[in-house]
């Protein structure tokens, strides 16, 4: 299911769609907002969540560690931090999650200064 990221009715991408087009599907500025995560909404909950995998990472400064948080709605809160792990490529995963969910959030830790963020894509992957 498509995750749209927040921007004028026109100009709507997604982050789930398959594209590695030219520019991000998603940004944040770290040292503007406090904004340091998104979530997908996978549109129903699923069993058996596999893996987590963001292509086309960047980021202007020096990044910390990315987090992965699983829950079935977003009303109670978030559950624990699931896994994380530390960006050094243009991509990064988690995997052997064995997570059930229908909202899945990728938090950065910290980027240092007046740092930038973006990715291209997410997929999510569940065992058959």
């Amino acid at each position: 299911k498509n995750c749209f990221r927040e921007a004028t009715p026109d100009t709507i991408k997604t982050l789930t769609d398959g594209g590695f087009g030219p520019y991000p599907s998603y940004a944040l500025s770290i040292g503007s907002t406090d904004v340091s995560w998104i979530v997908l909404d996978l549109g129903q909950v699923y069993d058996s969540i596999f893996a987590v995998a963001v292509y086309g990472i960047g980021h202007s400064g020096t990044a910390g560690k990315y987090y992965l948080i699983f829950d079935d709605d977003t009303t109670d809160g978030w559950g624990e931090k699931a896994d994380s792990v530390s960006m050094n490529e243009d991509y990064f995963y988690f995997e052997n999650l064995n997570a059930s969910a229908r909202f899945v959030r990728i938090e950065l830790s910290a980027i240092s200064g007046m740092g930038i963020g973006y990715c291209r894509e997410i997929s999510v992957f569940k065992k058959n």
